[in-house]
């Protein structure tokens, strides 16, 4: 159960582009900052200083920590919600070509479950 939700949280964080914007943002800035600190005047470097080093409080810099991280699951949620559903679109047309009207499909517990008329008012469920 922990090892579907630890997978579940990665597919919806999406660590692989988050660590590569890091290590862009990172090195970008690195270099940025070591070629303004060097060879830049006094005023550049003093407005350097003033854009990237902003004088705000802890609480500031929490809060936008906090509506990032929401942002990146509330996308990584909405992703892995759309890829589900796209697997049981394609899994829904798979049993229709089997036979029988499908009622409903969905995602239980790890497996595929399918409701299907078998005729008669009886009904045929399948898992997967």
């Amino acid at each position: 159960m922990l090892r579907e939700r630890l997978s579940h949280f990665g597919r919806i964080t999406r660590w692989g582009w988050f660590v590569i914007y890091e290590v862009v943002w990172v090195a970008l800035y690195t270099n940025i900052d070591i070629i303004v600190s060097e060879y830049g005047s006094q005023s550049q470097q003093a407005l350097w200083h003033r854009l990237t080093h902003p004088h705000w409080g802890w609480k500031s810099w929490i809060i936008g920590a906090l509506v990032i991280v929401i942002l990146f699951l509330v996308d990584g949620s909405y992703r892995n919600h759309r890829e589900l559903q796209r697997q049981i679109e394609k899994l829904r047309d798979d049993l229709q070509l089997v036979g029988g009207p499908i009622l409903h499909v969905g995602y239980i517990r790890g497996n595929y479950l399918a409701v299907e008329n078998a005729g008669g008012g009886a009904l045929r469920i399948l898992l997967f």
